[in-house]
Formats: C-alpha cells, sequence, structure tokens
C-alpha cells in the first residue's frame, strides 16, 4: 500500500498501527514481518522519523532471538532503523554485524538486501570515503539481484549506484 496506493497511505497505516508490536514485548512472527515492511514502507517513503521510530521494538525482536526476517536477517532491518534516525555508528555495527551473518548461512536472498541497505546508509551519511564504500556493496547487489530476477529490488540498487 505504502508503495502503490499512495493517496490512502495515512488512513491504510492508522488502521494497521495497532498491529505493530509493543515496546517492551516479544512479538509474535506476524508483529513483526509487520514492522518490518512498516519499516520498509517508511523508509521508501521517505518517512525517516517514522522509520527511525520504530528501532526500540525492532531491536528488542533482535535482543529477544530473531534472527531471521522476510528476504533479510532482523540484524540489517534493525540497522536500517538506526540508519533512518542518524544513528550511524550503530547502524553501520549491525550492518556489518548482519553481513557476517548472511555470509556464514551462504543467504543469497539476504545477502545482496543487507548490501543495498548498508549503502544507502553509507550514501546517506556520506562521510569521506562512504561513496567508495557503497560502490561495491552496490555492485555485488545487482549482480546478485539480477541473477535472481529481483526487478524491484535491483532496480532500486541501480538507482542507488548512480547516485554514487
Amino acid at each position: 500500500m505504502a508503495l502503490l496506493d499512495r493517496a490512502v497511505w495515512p488512513a491504510r497505516y492508522s488502521e494497521c498501527q495497532h498491529l505493530l508490536p509493543t515496546p517492551g514485548t516479544t512479538p509474535l512472527g506476524g508483529r513483526l514481518w509487520f514492522a518490518i515492511f512498516l519499516l520498509l514502507a517508511h523508509v521508501t517513503r521517505g518517512d525517516l522519523a517514522a522509520a527511525a521510530a520504530l528501532y526500540p521494538v525492532l531491536r528488542q525482536t533482535l535482543d529477544d532471538g530473531w534472527r531471521v526476517g522476510p528476504l533479510q536477517p532482523v540484524e540489517g532491518i534493525v540497522g536500517l532503523a538506526a540508519a533512518a534516525g542518524g544513528n550511524w555508528d550503530v547502524a553501520e555495527a549491525h550492518f556489518r554485524s548482519a553481513l557476517a551473518f548472511v555470509e556464514g548461512l551462504g543467504d543469497r536472498l539476504g545477502k545482496p538486501s543487507v548490501q543495498r541497505w548498508h549503502a544507502w546508509m553509507l550514501l546517506r551519511r556520506d562521510a569521506p570515503g562512504d561513496r567508495d564504500r557503497a560502490r561495491p556493496l552496490l555492485d555485488e547487489a545487482i549482480a546478485s539481484f539480477g541473477a535472481l530476477g529481483m526487478t524491484l529490488s535491483l532496480g532500486q540498487s541501480e538507482a542507488l549506484r548512480r547516485s554514487c
């Protein structure tokens, strides 16, 4: 809805907001996935304050032992929430941990997603050397998304790469 139905997004979001996990509790799988997809929707729409507000709930989920999320590890999702809030050092640590996790698993779907969002964080931060670090992450993600036939993720990664 966030991507395809922009006109009604705020109303739909308010109707579903009760589905978010409650801070301090371990969410059931469906609530966790809702929070993850909501984070991705907020980031994609550019509503970074709303995305960053999900960090405590997602961090709690990670602390409670959740490791695998939809198409990417929870650690990478938590890093994205930290990056949305400009918490660069925390985000960087989450992305590094997420990359080590997917590489250890040999996760062909998770790795390019982590690489894309890590590159997104680096490009937003734009510290010296960040663009040079983002390029190879995106190059590898683009190749992987292309090989997997993941055209939406491929297009998003290519757009990020052009911004380098």
